[in-house]
């Protein structure tokens, strides 16, 4: 998937959609792959997303970090 590579344009796109859980995943794909990169721009990525899902988005931006690299993630955790 051309997005999973290109986290600008994941996010381009992501607010092309309005609304509702694919927005979401698309932002959280998208900060996955800036986090190993640019942490602070990942995590602030969570403003754009409802805040009843925030924790998810947390969840699934450490979880796809720690796999890519765990003592980062630990660092900041």
């Amino acid at each position: 998937m051309e997005l999973a590579g290109n986290p600008q344009l994941a996010v381009a796109w992501a607010n092309e959609l309005t609304q509702g859980q694919g927005r979401s995943a698309v932002l959280e794909a998208a900060a996955v792959t800036m986090v190993g990169s640019d942490p602070a721009s990942a995590f602030a990525l969570a403003e754009q997303v409802p805040e009843n899902e925030r924790s998810k988005f947390f969840a699934g931006i450490f979880s796809g970090w720690a796999e890519k690299d765990t003592d980062a993630a630990l660092k900041i955790s």
